[in-house]
């Protein structure tokens, strides 16, 4: 674990590296001691993963959720900000910040659950929704979330990701069928099709 941690943190020093020289910014030095009272994660102080995170180059963010992905449950106390990269403008670091929300595990779950229901980007609570169907295992938690999310979110897209998610658990979300029931007279149409669709798997 220590030296996959050494290696990410090495990738993500000479990515912030060679995209600085390009932007004119001046990037953080892999080995710049952290301050004393900031907790470390790999070594490095969450400052640094932040940075990472938020950085104006998406490799650089890319890099980052994917070094953090191979940390699994060290990465933890960083997990809002790899929650927030969800309503990252490039694809791919969405796609990278998911696969490491689920390299945490299960320590990961009450907080996926939490920012599900009360984040208040909703591109950042239908990632979560669809984030949660490839959670093992499912759990009762994870089929009330989703159920809830499809019978109360502001957003069409936060209850249509939540509904397909439920339909993708198939049988195991059961105990959501009433709430799924009830969405078929959803005020969207996407989210009508998808409830109808997971209602079919539910069954089957």
């Amino acid at each position: 674990m220590r030296e996959r941690a050494v290696r990410y943190s090495t990738m993500l020093a000479t990515t912030i590296i060679l995209a600085g020289c390009g932007a004119g910014e001046q990037p953080r030095a892999a080995d710049t001691p952290p301050a004393a009272v900031e907790e470390l994660v790999a070594g490095q102080p969450l400052s640094y993963w932040r940075e990472g995170l938020t950085h104006t180059d998406s490799e650089v963010r890319r890099v980052t959720a994917l070094g953090l992905g191979g940390l699994g449950r060290e990465a933890l106390p960083l997990l809002p900000d790899v929650i927030a990269c969800l309503a990252d403008d490039a694809p791919e670091v969405v796609t990278t910040a998911r696969e490491a929300l689920l390299a945490v595990g299960a320590p990961a779950l009450p907080g996926i659950l939490e920012a599900l229901a009360s984040h208040e980007n909703e591109a950042v609570r239908a990632q979560l929704a669809r984030t949660l169907r490839e959670v093992r295992p499912t759990t009762p938690e994870i089929v009330t979330a989703l159920g809830e999310a499809v019978a109360g979110d502001d957003s069409w897209q936060v209850r249509f990701r939540a509904a397909e998610s439920l339909g993708e658990i198939g049988p195991d979300a059961a105990a959501a069928e009433a709430v799924l029931r009830a969405a078929l007279e959803d005020e969207d149409g996407n989210v009508q099709t998808a409830a109808r669709a997971a209602l079919q798997r539910l069954q089957n």
